[in-house]
């Protein structure tokens, strides 16, 4: 996820219970409590969370709880981070990022050479 693409939904997936957080709906008081858990502004965040920093994807996967309806403190809930998949779900399609579509078929290349006809004639 690049830290400019905010309209993206992830999904989080642990012990067989699915959460999702759409980062495009994220309210501003939400940020501002993303704030006072981790210390950290929103972007730079969102950049930790793109790099599937523990602390951001910690405070992405509480919220996605959060919004679900559950009582969960960021500092008193834990999990082994191998229990934790997160994936970001493919706008349109309904798939994640880590399915294939099957079709590994390349694009032909729409350029053409240059015919001989057009270079231009040396005179002498």
């Amino acid at each position: 996820m690049a830290a400019n693409d905010v309209n993206a939904t992830y999904r989080f997936e642990q012990d067989g219970k699915t959460w999702t957080l759409n980062l495009h709906d994220v309210l501003v008081s939400e940020q501002r409590e993303l704030r006072q858990v981790t210390g950290m502004k929103w972007w730079p965040l969102l950049a930790d969370f793109s790099m599937q920093d523990p602390e951001a994807c910690h405070a992405m996967f509480w919220l996605a709880r959060k919004r679900a309806g559950e009582t969960v403190t960021f500092e008193d809930f834990d999990y082994p981070v191998t229990s934790l998949r997160v994936t970001l779900v493919e706008p349109d399609s309904g798939k994640t990022s880590t399915e294939d579509d099957g079709d590994s078929t390349e694009a032909p290349d729409p350029t053409q050479p240059t015919p001989k006809t057009s270079r231009t004639r040396r005179t002498k």
